[in-house]
């Protein structure tokens, strides 16, 4: 080997193919070294080494591994992102209206002072089992009897709250309440969004803003409501015909057991008068003892020895038969109305006894059916003396 050759041995560890190989193109070349017809072998400019298939002097490519990290952190940031907000979203959407619990509560209030059951019932967990006074009508009454002014719902953050304080007024009483919420979901429902009132004792299914009552217990929104029974005969204390719900969530009964029906004074005058009614039917009759009056005749016959002339019978009143009546009504019905009757009568009959004249003058007595009751459950009171 001469002194400044340019090429290098052949042979492995060389670069250069096998010494068995026929020619750079042939094809046990190409197996070995995967190159292709095309490809061309030999030194590069000084200090450079090209790989198999490179072109001598073809510029280096560059890699695109730092920017497919920069979009990839970029896409893992977007991705969190809108998974952060998609829970704060969830956790917001509360109620009929969205929010969290403040929201909810907030939104609750908002309807009633509107007037929108239907909205107001939108925050409910479980929905009333009776809505009869669940309804804009009645919520309407109520805002025009005394309207819930100064609503202010504390803010609440805490995932867990169960009760929202909140402070208003109705009409002119200030109300401090803690309203139970709860999240159902995504949303935040309020666990009652109506007070269950027991009317039951009453004795009678009243009208209640206007609207009547089937059962005897109602579901009642916060809000004013006048109680009235619906009969121009009866009625209810005044003063005490009316309530408030101060919560939706309770409701003390106190108020309902001083709201006891009263007789009205017209209710009172019509027994009067259906009383001196029947009592003058009673005495027109040429009987001793009619049925279902409350008079009685009871002279001595002497077992029948003395026989008396009915045609001659006359009864006598001694002023005002009820002037001392107090007509009340009855605690288990009230709608009707009863009080004591004691006549003060005389009667007159006359008769014989062995062909002789015989006459009585005295005064009636008492019978077992000397009470006036009067029924004003009808369309039309009706009137009877009961034992």
């Amino acid at each position: 080997m001469s002194s400044g050759s340019a090429n290098p041995p052949a042979g492995p560890g060389y670069g250069g193919p096998p010494a068995s190989a026929a020619s750079a193109s042939g094809p046990g070349y190409q197996q070995q070294y995967g190159m292709s017809p095309t490809t061309q072998m030999g030194p590069g400019p000084a200090g450079s080494q090209m790989g198999p298939g490179v072109p001598p002097g073809a510029p280096k490519k560059k890699s695109n591994g730092p920017m497919i990290a920069l979009i990839s952190s970029i896409a893992a940031v977007v991705v969190i992102a809108a998974i952060v907000a998609g829970v704060v979203l969830s956790r917001g959407a509360g109620g009929f209206g969205g929010g969290g619990p403040t929201e909810a509560v907030q939104g609750y209030f908002d309807a009633i002072v509107a007037g929108d059951a239907e909205a107001a019932l939108g925050y409910a967990q479980v929905d009333p089992t009776d809505k009869t006074f669940l309804t804009n009508e009645v919520l309407t009454k109520s805002n025009e009897l005394a309207p819930i002014t100064n609503v202010v719902v504390a803010e609440v953050d805490d995932d867990y709250i169960y009760e929202v304080p909140v402070s208003f007024t109705i009409g002119e009483r200030n109300i401090n309440a803690n309203i139970r919420v709860e999240e159902i979901g995504n949303d935040w429902k309020l666990q009652s969004v109506a007070a269950e009132v027991n009317i039951e004792y009453l004795g009678i299914k009243p009208t209640i803003n206007g609207v009547a009552a089937t059962a005897n217990k109602v579901f009642l929104f916060p809000g004013t409501y006048q109680f009235s029974t619906g009969n121009e005969y009866v009625t209810f204390p005044e003063g005490k015909d009316v309530i408030t719900v101060d919560q939706p969530s309770r409701f003390s009964s106190s108020s309902i057991s001083e709201m006891q029906p009263t007789l009205t004074e017209e209710g009172s005058a019509a027994m009067i008068a259906a009383a001196n009614k029947s009592l003058d039917a009673c005495l027109a009759k040429k009987e001793l003892a009619p049925e279902g009056c409350p008079i009685q005749a009871r002279p001595n016959l002497e077992n029948g020895a003395i026989k008396l002339d009915m045609n001659s019978l006359k009864f006598t009143k001694e002023g005002d038969q009820f002037a001392d009546a107090e007509p009340r009504l009855e605690r288990e019905n009230p709608l009707t109305a009863t009080f004591r009757y004691y006549p003060k009568i005389k009667y007159y009959v006359t008769g014989t006894k062995n062909g002789s004249g015989v006459y009585f003058d005295a005064r009636l007595r008492t019978t077992d059916t000397n009470i006036a009751t009067m029924d004003f459950s009808g369309e039309e009171p009706k009137f009877s003396w009961t034992s």
